[in-house]
């Protein structure tokens, strides 16, 4: 009976770790965005650009630099949006936080802005920001998956002990 019991639970085990999956990849993703470069100079040009920012085909993105609107970016039909952003000249040298707000979503890209003759800084990675969470269940699958061929080995184990013993 006690093995008849360790089997059903390893069964049970195996079939919700193979489909169970974690919450976050039941959501969709969300709007990003990213700038071609971290540094740029006071009263220099950087260019934004972003995606899945799907409020309203007709909306803009406001972009802030330390709650001051620095620039409105028309969002295309396909959710894209994107454009230059002038940072303006009287900014001390420093690191800030620019923002774009796409609907109830504000995007955050740290950009660190230097004085006039000052190379700024180098692009690191130019990458759209990291997203939290995961998007995949692969591990979940693989465990699952061999919780199950366990569950089933165990299975044809016992039967064919049965009828051995028989």
């Amino acid at each position: 009976m006690t093995k008849k019991l360790l089997l059903a639970a390893s069964l049970v085990v195996g079939v919700l770790a193979f489909f169970g999956g974690p919450a976050s990849a039941q959501y969709p993703e969300g709007p990003s965005a990213s700038v071609d470069a971290t540094g740029v100079l006071a009263g220099g040009t950087i260019n934004i650009s972003g995606q899945d920012c799907f409020d309203d085909p007709d909306d803009i993105v406001d972009v802030t630099l330390e709650g001051e609107l620095i620039a409105q970016l028309p969002v295309a039909e396909d959710g894209t949006f994107g454009g230059p952003v002038t940072i303006p000249a009287d900014t001390p040298p420093g690191t800030y936080t620019l923002e774009a707000t796409c609907g109830d979503d504000v995007l955050s890209i740290e950009i660190t802005v230097t004085a006039a003759g000052v190379t700024p800084t180098p692009p690191s990675g130019g990458g759209p920001l990291a997203r939290t969470g995961s998007n995949g269940i692969d591990g979940l699958w693989k465990i699952g998956g061999g919780l199950l061929v366990a569950g089933a080995a165990a299975t044809l184990l016992a039967t064919k002990r049965r009828h051995a013993s028989a």
